[in-house]
């Protein structure tokens, strides 16, 4: 089976608001002792079975068992018989956010993952970085890879909301409306925007708008030469002026003078 290694070492890693640091889509797991990594990871379970020790509890690893840990965080699993495993590593602020806003302890263990899907993203990725993609679009991806995955701890949410939520997450980067979100989970666009805003306490623009600016102040404090036109149309703006007055509105400076304080 072939198996595609990605390495972007530390200086690219922090480049972006997340971008990965190593990855993998078919690895022969060795144990893990009690590591106190600095990055996030995910990781999936293809084949064998091992444990995973976390704080005071164990969880029995098996196919389509995955899981997410943040960077720092203790963590460590011990291959019990052909454990073969996938899995990303990632840096940024961006990921250091997604970690605060998904999980509470730095962990997040789901049993039946959608392991052809993830698998899938994961080769996709790999496949683009190995072809020299441009990094911003990879950016886009890793964040939007993350978020549908830690967006399975929302067990109480609708599954269909969950899944409106990760189709925004995954293109906020382009024009978005309420009917194509609506048709995409199959629910009528009054439902969808009673229920988000009784949900989340905002409407479906407003957390749009968040994720774009959130993404775009990343990519502002982390890509020095970049241009506000150029922030703007990676994060699902195509009017620099009104890009400018939301970020403003939002963090009380342009883009232009958050960039150079």
């Amino acid at each position: 089976m072939r198996r595609f290694t990605l390495n972007m070492g530390i200086q690219d890693a922090l480049a972006y608001p997340i971008a990965f640091f190593t990855a993998n889509d078919y690895y022969e797991q060795e144990n893990v002792e009690g590591r106190n990594m600095p990055f996030h990871q995910i990781l999936l379970v293809l084949d064998g079975k091992g444990t995973l020790h976390f704080g005071d509890k164990s969880y029995p690893l098996k196919r389509g068992c995955a899981f997410f840990t943040a960077k720092h965080t203790p963590t460590a699993y011990t291959n019990d018989g052909g454990l073969i495993s996938a899995f990303l590593t990632v840096k940024g602020l961006a990921a250091d956010k997604l970690s605060e806003e998904f999980t509470d302890n730095g962990l997040l263990f789901v049993e039946n993952s959608n392991l052809e899907k993830y698998i899938s993203l994961i080769k996709q990725l790999l496949f683009d970085y190995h072809n020299d993609c441009d990094q911003g679009k990879l950016s886009v991806q890793a964040y939007s890879f993350f978020v549908d995955f830690l967006s399975q701890r929302d067990s109480n949410i609708p599954q269909w909301l969950n899944e409106a939520v990760r189709y925004i997450n995954m293109h906020f980067d382009k024009k978005l409306t309420l009917d194509e979100i609506a048709h995409h989970t199959y629910v009528s666009v009054s439902k969808l925007c009673h229920s988000f805003k009784k949900i989340f306490s905002i409407s479906v623009f407003e957390y749009i708008m968040n994720i774009r600016l959130e993404h775009a102040h990343a990519l502002l404090q982390n890509i020095f030469d970049i241009t506000t036109t150029d922030v703007a149309n990676r994060c699902g703006f195509f009017n620099v002026g009104y890009f400018c007055k939301m970020y403003k509105k939002k963090y009380g400076k342009t883009p232009l003078e958050h960039r150079n304080t």
